[in-house]
């Protein structure tokens, strides 16, 4: 059975036809329950994210900023060097938003033709051929391939800031490469910021995954 499948029914995100797919796959050999119920088991051992119906998009931006400034001033008066893989405390903002760093090896990029979108001395919003909004953060460059298709919606930050949201659909995966890290998004709205030897990923709504070689954290506004 498709891994990416199971996580979506686990996360309630299948439809009626994949639901009666797993549901025949669990019932045809004990092994596959059994696969089944570790990966549930693994899943349930993480926080979940709450059911948010009206996210102020502009406030958490805000309210994160005011939070990220003041840890990043916190961090600079301490005598110690960061490590560049890191996991960040989590705090609550406004529309509880998680700050979550981590350091990963990034999947091997193909030579592409790419479109770029920038970001100088303000902050801009615009879309993606999918419809996803982006909003980037001042000194920020995002980057994707000329070549869009829905089906392969990939992006490359490749520095600064960019808030995310994404647009939803659940066959087709939204992926973000930063220098070391990888992000799948399983329908969320969620910012992402590359600083040097790591990555800063705050999740506003729904749930991201980041993956590194064979292992996998899932991000929840709650975590």
């Amino acid at each position: 059975m498709n891994k990416e499948l199971l996580e979506k029914y686990i996360v309630g995100e299948t439809n009626e036809v994949e639901n009666t797919m797993i549901k025949n796959w669990l019932e045809e050999d004990a092994n596959n329950k059994e696969e089944y119920i570790k990966m549930k088991k693994i899943w349930d051992s993480l926080p979940k994210p709450l059911d948010v119906p009206d996210v102020d998009v502009d406030k958490a931006w805000a309210d994160f900023k005011v939070v990220r400034d003041k840890r990043a001033s916190e961090a600079a008066s301490l005598p110690q060097k960061m490590t560049p893989v890191k996991q960040w405390s989590w705090w609550l903002a406004a529309s509880i938003l998680i700050l979550c760093a981590v350091g990963f090896y990034v999947f091997d990029q193909s030579h592409r033709e790419e479109m770029f979108l920038s970001s100088r001395d303000q902050v801009r919003q615009d879309s993606l051929p999918d419809g996803s909004v982006v909003t980037l953060n001042k000194n920020t460059s995002l980057a994707y391939s000329s070549r869009w298709t829905n089906k392969n919606r990939n992006v490359t930050l490749e520095r600064g800031e960019v808030f995310f949201q994404v647009h939803k659909d659940k066959k087709h995966p939204f992926v973000i490469e930063t220098g070391k890290t990888k992000i799948t998004v399983l329908g969320t709205s969620f910012n992402v910021r590359r600083i040097p030897d790591a990555t800063e990923v705050i999740v506003a709504t729904g749930l991201v995954k980041v993956g590194y070689a064979n292992k996998e954290v899932f991000c929840g506004h709650n975590k």
